[in-house]
């Protein structure tokens, strides 16, 4: 598929890793960490010792209540990654990644990303470019796009001369297929400089279908169906095997543990969720 594959490439980056840690943390041999505020954080739905009271609110108006304990930084070498699933009492299925981290000692920590998490997509493009022999800095922050709160995970193997992260970059780029530009390339007509951005093109220079496109659909909404399937499958094919093998060269074994508590879930609401993929409006198209 030329460039929509990912490389297999590992980082080149030789100079000092990042030193494994966290921070100040309560002992554990699990300790589960979401991005439900933005930030990392250990999260609660009763309120606990250390933990500050948090609200959010989801794209139908929802708002959840509950407590944080936030992380500047998730430092330490990833030990293994997972596909999550989780059935709430009110039928909500949610899914995603539980990427086990080990940030030094007995301390196992679990950084939960939902497949309804911005960051999701952008993590899975980003993860084949990295050297898992090596220590990995995950920051979350909540950012804005488009006068919206936005979450945001970024992940550093490098530092600048000042002592500053280095953030990896997405091994393969979003592309963003409207009706317009199909159109356009079916009459043979001229792109914009934006839309050809948006067009994956052959050696030849030709056309190329065969991209995992996020697709507008007939009736203008969008399919990410190709594009999440794409780097879904990179990540049990190509990502988790790298993960094992790191873990191998490294001599890594996993802490004993007597128990495995389970990540706490968001409460059950009344009101409807969020609105999914498909449902985003013109307004959310980065071009």
């Amino acid at each position: 598929m030329n460039d929509s594959t990912a490389t297999q490439t590992q980082s080149a980056y030789t100079g000092p890793d990042w030193e494994p840690g966290v921070g100040e943390s309560r002992p554990s041999n699990r300790i589960y960490v979401n991005l439900r505020c933005g930030d990392i954080a250990e999260t609660s739905n009763k309120e606990r010792e250390g933990f500050a009271p948090e609200t959010t609110k989801n794209l139908a108006g929802t708002e959840y209540h509950f407590f944080a304990k936030k992380h500047p930084h998730l430092t330490g070498h990833v030990v293994d990654i997972k596909w999550h699933t989780h059935t709430l009492k009110n039928g909500t299925t949610l899914t995603g990644w539980n990427i086990f981290i080990d940030v030094g000692g007995p301390k196992l920590f679990v950084l939960g990303v939902g497949s309804q998490d911005q960051p999701y997509a952008r993590l899975m493009a980003t993860l084949p470019g990295v050297n898992f022999e090596r220590t990995v800095r995950f920051v979350g922050f909540m950012g804005e796009y488009k006068n919206r709160p936005q979450k945001v995970l970024l992940l550093s193997q490098e530092r600048d001369a000042a002592g500053e992260p280095i953030w990896l970059q997405p091994r393969t780029q979003a592309k963003w297929l409207s009706r317009s530009i199909i159109d356009k390339l079916k009459h043979g007509e001229e792109l914009t400089e934006a839309e050809e951005k948006n067009v994956s093109r052959g050696k030849d220079g030709k056309f190329n279908k065969d991209y995992p496109y996020i697709n507008q659909k007939p009736d203008g909404k969008w399919s990410f169906d190709l594009w999440e399937s794409f780097l879904f499958e990179e990540m049990n094919e190509f990502v988790i095997p790298n993960v094992q093998m790191a873990c191998q060269a490294r001599g890594y074994a996993e802490p004993a543990s007597t128990e495995e508590p389970q990540p706490e879930m968001p409460a059950d609401v009344t009101s409807a969720p969020a609105a999914p993929h498909t449902a985003l409006t013109d307004e959310d198209i980065p071009f």
